[in-house]
């Protein structure tokens, strides 16, 4: 009870700092704690979809945290020199573990998105492909990401047994409040590599 009511305070603060326009950094920050308050879940997911849309449309550079940086860091060092499942599987926790400190990070959600793609997670790498859409809309290679993304959308529904039908209907249940949003450029990783190749080599063809 006392976190959703810590929760519930800062967003509400969040939402009245974000109606001023030279507040927007404390209302990114006063939303990023909200979000980490709250469980998992449709309410979650909509005060991050705030939070996001708001530093996008009043272009907010917000740093990162040390802590988070430290975690995409490392992410990016496990990730270069991944040789296997367990591997990807570490690099994909440091991403999440930086998205943690620093939700508002536009790049964290993509290089989250790749390794998950990497580890045949579709359904984790089409949702922070579509988070870093929202939170950088404007990115120069939006065209390639969103070629990327229907590839993944259409491996995803390959590779479950249920009809096409169904496997949609089941996506939009996933990920309501996200469908339907143009997303932007996926660069890979800057010191993603070797296992990475084959994911970057399939941007790069588009």
């Amino acid at each position: 009870r006392k976190t959703a009511a810590e929760a519930a305070r800062n967003l509400q603060e969040a939402r009245s700092l974000a109606a001023k326009p030279e507040a927007g950094r404390r209302a990114v920050a006063s939303y990023a704690e909200a979000v980490r308050l709250l469980p998992e879940g449709k309410a979650r997911h909509g005060v991050l979809l705030e939070m996001l849309k708001l530093a996008a449309e009043q272009s907010l550079d917000v740093p990162p945290t040390d802590l988070a940086q430290q975690h995409f860091t490392r992410g990016g060092v496990i990730l270069k020199s991944a040789k296997g499942p367990t591997d990807l599987a570490r690099a994909a926790e440091e991403y999440r573990s930086a998205i943690v400190e620093s939700p508002w990070v536009a790049t964290y959600y993509l290089n989250l998105a790749v390794t998950a793609a990497l580890q045949q997670h579709y359904r984790e790498a089409i949702l922070n492909m579509k988070l870093y859409l929202i939170a950088k809309p404007a990115a120069e290679d939006a065209q390639t990401v969103l070629t990327r993304l229907h590839e993944l959308e259409y491996e995803h529904e390959r590779s479950l047994a249920s009809p096409l039908v169904l496997s949609r209907l089941r996506y939009k249940q996933d990920y309501e409040g996200t469908v339907g949003v143009l997303p932007p450029p996926l660069p890979v990783p800057a010191t993603g590599s070797g296992s990475g190749d084959a994911e970057k080599a399939k941007l790069r063809k588009n």
